[in-house]
């Protein structure tokens, strides 16, 4: 049956920042929510500590910690901030807090894996204001992964059905500076002002943040004047923008690799020179400058230089000759690979994977992508090694924070290889796992950096993929509004920000 045509919402008047995004948040339970809709519901929940613009750790709902060890866990105390209440009225506590952990390890909320457990060993509450929890790993790993949204309080007046019950969320109660109003599915979700909110107060009564998953859409409505910014406009209408003297472009620090992984359970292509053939073959700058219009950076590690722990390497330049001459000594002539990339979820994407085929076609090797739609190509790069039919595929991925041991245990750990985890190439290097391992329980900062800079080094010598692009986030607003920035993790900062 046809779907019911969506009604016509009243439009919203008054003191009204508007922000066009492409993502509907069907869904705002917090263990739950990345990306775009982790962004938006950063106006409404708050996490324990926050960050500069540089990943630094700065104080958040917890005005300070001290860290130290008991035996072999490591912990962190955190001191609450005093007078913070959620949007209902109840007190920030400790024993609040003690439920955000509780709910990440319940199985009805979450999917609690060993690397979470390991993580949140184990935590308790000191006193009203104060709570500490215990961990494996070092305290400045454990602070970088709290950073991460769903990480943020939420009012357990809000959760509970029963004593000692928990559910899932369809309206998070959180201590921000705005609070929920209206949601309309498709169209869109509407914040308001929150008049108790401990912190500096922001300028505008009510924020919507406009549904449009059209890129083209979203830029005729900010030039028409019915949004005052969006999220990720058109690829080659960003020069014309930022000609526009009524506009500002904007981009965040690369977050997100734009990476071609392999299928390590194919024969051929557990050869190391037939995978770095491949990767000789593309030139990064030209798909750079002609396809992604200059709106990302070309990798120089498995990690991108804005986390914490990033360590550079030697590029693999462009170099058909090179790649041939490998492939040959590799014995990998006539190679076809089936290649698949998705259309329309990461910044001109397939027409980026078109360009890797156009490239690898150069030096003799067949693998011309295919696409299709996003779940189904999720299914088909997340099935067990033994089922799946690619030989290499198109994807994306930022951490949760802004940290290249925990960036690499996501997709390169063997513990991680799909389904258990995102670890798409079926990618499993013994040192690798070691090396990350030692940097998760390494206390010592320098050490740490050491520990991550190996591991980076050993990855990229024995590389599971194509290493392509550090994909930026950008958005283009009115020059009538200003004090909007960006924050790690792929987060725009528009909470503050008000006219010109």
């Amino acid at each position: 049956p046809t779907a019911a045509p969506l009604p016509t919402l009243a439009p919203l008047t008054g003191n009204v920042l508007r922000i066009a995004v492409g993502v509907d948040p069907a869904s705002v339970e917090p263990t739950g929510v990345t990306g775009q809709i982790a962004n938006m519901l950063d106006f409404v929940i708050e996490p324990l500590v926050t960050s500069d613009e540089k990943g630094a750790i700065k104080p958040g709902l917890a005005e300070s910690w001290t860290t130290g060890k008991d035996g072999d866990l490591q912990w962190v105390q955190f001191k609450l901030r005093k007078g913070v209440k959620f949007h209902d009225g109840t007190p920030l506590n400790a024993e609040a807090v003690k439920v955000m952990f509780d709910r990440w390890l319940n199985p009805e909320v979450y999917r609690p894996t060993k690397f979470l457990t390991t993580m949140l060993k184990k935590f308790e509450v000191v006193d009203e204001n104060t709570i500490k929890a215990y961990s494996e790993y070092a305290p400045e790993m454990f602070l970088s992964f709290i950073l991460f949204t769903g990480f943020s309080p939420i009012s357990p007046k809000s959760l509970t059905v029963a004593p000692n019950e928990m559910k899932k969320i369809a309206v998070p109660v959180g201590t921000g500076a705005y609070k929920w109003k209206e949601y309309a599915r498709a169209q869109r979700l509407v914040l308001e002002k929150n008049a108790d909110y401990w912190g500096e107060k922001p300028h505008y009564d009510l924020v919507e943040f406009r549904i449009i998953p059209d890129a083209t859409a979203r830029e005729t409505a900010l030039l028409a004047g019915q949004v005052d910014m969006m999220i990720s406009p058109p690829a080659p209408d960003i020069p014309k923008l930022q000609q526009d003297k009524n506009l500002k472009v904007a981009y965040a620090p690369g977050m997100r690799i734009i990476y071609a992984p392999f299928n390590m359970n194919d024969k051929t292509l557990q050869n190391v020179k037939v995978r770095q053939a491949l990767n000789h073959a593309i030139d990064r700058k030209a798909i750079l400058d002609k396809v992604l219009f200059g709106v990302s950076e070309v990798m120089q590690s498995p990690m991108p230089q804005a986390y914490n722990g990033f360590c550079e390497q030697k590029p693999y330049n462009y170099d058909p000759a090179k790649a041939k001459a490998l492939l040959a000594e590799a014995g990998g002539k006539d190679l076809k690979l089936k290649f698949v990339a998705p259309t329309g979820r990461y910044f001109q994407d397939f027409p980026t994977a078109q360009a890797i085929g156009g490239f690898l076609q150069d030096i003799g090797v067949e693998a011309t992508p295919s696409t299709m739609p996003f779940p189904q190509y999720v299914g088909e790069i997340t099935k067990k090694a033994e089922d799946s039919t690619l030989q290499m595929h198109y994807f994306g991925f930022a951490a949760p924070a802004p940290d290249a041991a925990l960036g690499m245990f996501y997709i390169y750990a063997g513990s991680q290889i799909a389904p258990a985890g995102i670890n798409t190439a079926y990618y499993k290097n013994d040192e690798v796992d070691k090396l990350i391992e030692a940097a998760f329980r390494e206390s010592d900062p320098a050490k740490r950096k050491d520990l991550a800079c190996k591991a980076q080094t050993a990855i990229w010598n024995d590389p599971p993929a194509i290493f392509l692009f550090v994909e930026k986030l950008v958005i283009a607003h009115s020059a009538k509004i200003g004090n909007i920035g960006f924050l790690p993790g792929e987060r725009f900062a528009a909470i503050y920000a008000k006219p010109n």
